[in-house]
């Protein structure tokens, strides 16, 4: 190989490298945004479900965001290694919390204003964990 030549691919893999480094960042922003939208949506579940009508805001919302995150992640062009398994655990533990915090509202009626702002922080709690396991992987 001429100097020239690997001097060319070493320039080559250091741009790809850089590329990669910067679209990495996506589920960062993936998780961290969705950990603010359950962060809203989950209190106001709670505190508007008195009424069926009352619903439709936050289902909007939550719908609307998962629009956005299947259009935000088909755009993506990288990956960072293994971030499907982390990716799916953070998800599985976040349904298991959601799961739990419906049925604390619906099951036990639970509307104090503090516990379910504080229990939509809870059930937040592992996307922005895996936000920033992610931005310290980088």
């Amino acid at each position: 190989m001429e100097p020239d030549d690997a001097r060319t691919a070493l320039l080559e893999v250091e741009r790809r490298g850089r590329e990669v480094r910067a679209g990495s960042r996506w589920p960062i922003t993936l998780l961290t945004v969705w950990g603010v939208v359950t962060v809203v949506v989950e209190p106001a579940f709670a505190l508007l479900s008195e009424r069926p009508w009352s619903l439709v805001f936050p289902m909007a919302v939550m719908l609307g965001f998962v629009a956005w995150v299947g259009v935000f992640a088909a755009r993506q062009r990288v990956v960072a290694r293994g971030f499907a398994r982390r990716y799916l655990t953070v998800v599985a533990v976040w349904a298991v919390l959601h799961t739990g915090y419906i049925a604390l509202i619906t099951g036990m009626g639970v509307r104090d204003p503090a516990i379910v702002v504080a229990a939509g922080l809870v059930v937040a709690l592992p996307l922005f964990a895996g936000a920033y396991a992610e931005g310290r992987r980088l």
